[in-house]
Formats: C-alpha cells, sequence, structure tokens
C-alpha cells in the first residue's frame, strides 16, 4: 500500500512540474490539468485506503485471513475508479455549454481547475472527505489497540512497529494538507508552511518507508560485519 502511495504521489508531482511548461498548447494543458486532478485524486483515495487497512490490522473484531492479493485488489479498484467518477463529472460539467458556476475550466489559463467553485467541490471536498475518514479510522484504530493490549500483552512489540508507520504516514499525508485549508483563512504564513512540508512528503515517506528501525540494524550489522570480516583478513595477512 505503501508503494501504491509514492507512486500515485510521484505521478501527481511530476505531472504538477510539467504543466507550466505546456501552458502555451491549450490542448496539452487541458489533458495535464486533468490528470494532475486525477492523479492527485488517487493520492487522496490511497491516504484513506491506508487509514482503513491501518484499522482492519490492529481491530480484534477483523478476521486477518481475508486479508491478501484479493483486498489489494479492491483496494486498487477503490482507489482507481472513484477519483475517475469523480474527473468523469467534472468533465461532463466542464464540457456543458453555459459558464456554470461548478464549470472546472480545465486549463483555462494555467493546467489545473481555475474556476475556485469547482476547485472546491471537486478537489477540495474530497480531500476533506479523506481527512476526515482519516481521523475517524485513527480513532477507531487507538480504540482497537487499547482493547488488544488489555486483553492481551502478545505481539506488543509487533504492533507497535507497524503502528508507529502508519502514524507516521497518516500524520504526513494528513496533516500537510490541513495548512492549505487553513492557510487561506487564517494567515498567509500558513500557506507558506503548507508549500514547504507539502514539497517535503517525498523526503518524509523516505523516512518513515526506508529508515525503520529494523533497516537502521540490519545496516549496523552488516557494516560491523564486514568490518569483523576485513580485521579477520588484515590479522592473517599480518601473520603471513
Amino acid at each position: 500500500l505503501q508503494f501504491c502511495l509514492v507512486v500515485s504521489l510521484c505521478t501527481s508531482s511530476v505531472l504538477y512540474l510539467l504543466g507550466p511548461f505546456v501552458e502555451t498548447v491549450p490542448e496539452l494543458c487541458k489533458v495535464i490539468a486533468i490528470l494532475i486532478h486525477y492523479a492527485y485524486l488517487v493520492t487522496f483515495m490511497w491516504m484513506g485506503v491506508i487509514a482503513y487497512d491501518m484499522y482492519r490490522t490492529f481491530s480484534v473484531s477483523v478476521q486477518i485471513s481475508t486479508r491478501g492479493q484479493k483486498q489489494l485488489v479492491r483496494y486498487c479498484v477503490f482507489a482507481l475508479t472513484l477519483p475517475a467518477t469523480i474527473v468523469a463529472v467534472a468533465l461532463i460539467m466542464d464540457s456543458v455549454g453555459d459558464d456554470g458556476s461548478f464549470k472546472p475550466k480545465y486549463g483555462a489559463y494555467v493546467c489545473q481547475i481555475t474556476n475556485h467553485k469547482a476547485n472546491l467541490l471537486f478537489f477540495a471536498g474530497p480531500l476533506a472527505c479523506v481527512i476526515l475518514f482519516n481521523i475517524v479510522m485513527f480513532t477507531m484504530t487507538i480504540i482497537a489497540l487499547i482493547k488488544s493490549w488489555k486483553q492481551s500483552n502478545l505481539a506488543r512489540n509487533d504492533d507497535g512497529y507497524h503502528f508507529d508507520v502508519y502514524f507516521k504516514l497518516f500524520v504526513i499525508m494528513g496533516f500537510t494538507w490541513i495548512f492549505g485549508f487553513i492557510g487561506p483563512f487564517v494567515h498567509e504564513a500558513f500557506m507558506y508552511v503548507f508549500i514547504v512540508l507539502n514539497a517535503s512528503q517525498g523526503v518524509f515517506l523516505s523516512v518513515v518507508s526506508v529508515c525503520t528501525k529494523q533497516v537502521i540494524g540490519e545496516l549496523t550489522n552488516c557494516n560491523f560485519s564486514k568490518r569483523s570480516y576485513q580485521s579477520g583478513q588484515n590479522t592473517e595477512l599480518t601473520k603471513i
């Protein structure tokens, strides 16, 4: 799931960076705007999927045997089809003849949704729903963990490891976008914080996914073994 999230986030970021270079080509700019919209919605859906899977992982009421490839396929279908449905509705609104209030106007002057009301409906709206859903799932997961710990002390360390990873992902993928919501209504400084944090998502994900205690421990052991081997080789050469 983390890999799917990283791929969707990388795709949306690349498309977003590509946008300014094709603004002079209206048709291509519109296509890029639609793809950016879809890619970010897919990213938001994967955020929700991870939050739900976090709850399934730690909830004592869910059978672990239901997890597997079939569940991953269901997640993929949800994360890809729901954004496609939203974009399809937006495209229908965009193709309507009259200049409606919720007409997205893809690529009108920049390669994004240029209508503010349409942006709230088709972009900010789904994001707000995902953030609220993540908060609910996160709260339910904490409750499930507390109940599980009260019933048994088994596998606490393993649960703590996975919970720590998902918690960091939830904070990184949800908290940064909250700044984007409150920035225009509170103070301009919040938007700068949002831009910096959002631009650093790739770094944060790398730290969360790669720089774990397990990986660091294995790297440390690997370096120690390598040094021990080199020390042994040097000792043998000295004896010779």
